[in-house]
């Protein structure tokens, strides 16, 4: 079954890895996020997800980025370090939890 690539899911993928990268700065292992307890597991795969978009002309590295400042802005605890940390995550391409 195929799902479509969206721009929405592109921005819940950034929205949910800059609150867990933030959790993780903040000292904790999982977050609830929309309801569901999110961990490095789902983080990996979405900082894949975002790289293989990019990768794959989906979304421009410039788009993302772009998303990455508007999400974060949305977000009501503003983590920015969140942000920062899981964007040069991407950047270098860093999926190992290790």
């Amino acid at each position: 079954m195929n799902y479509p690539v969206t721009e929405e899911g592109t921005r819940e993928a950034i929205r949910v890895c800059i609150q867990y990268r933030q959790a993780v700065i903040d000292g904790k292992g999982a977050k609830l996020i929309n309801g569901y307890m999110e961990d490095l597991a789902t983080d990996r795969i979405y900082r894949i997800m975002i790289a293989q978009r990019i990768d794959r002309g989906i979304h421009t590295e410039q788009e993302v980025w772009d998303m990455f400042d508007e999400e974060c802005f949305a977000l009501e605890d503003k983590p920015a370090q969140g942000a920062e940390a899981t964007i040069k995550l991407i950047n270098s391409r860093q999926f190992d939890p290790r």
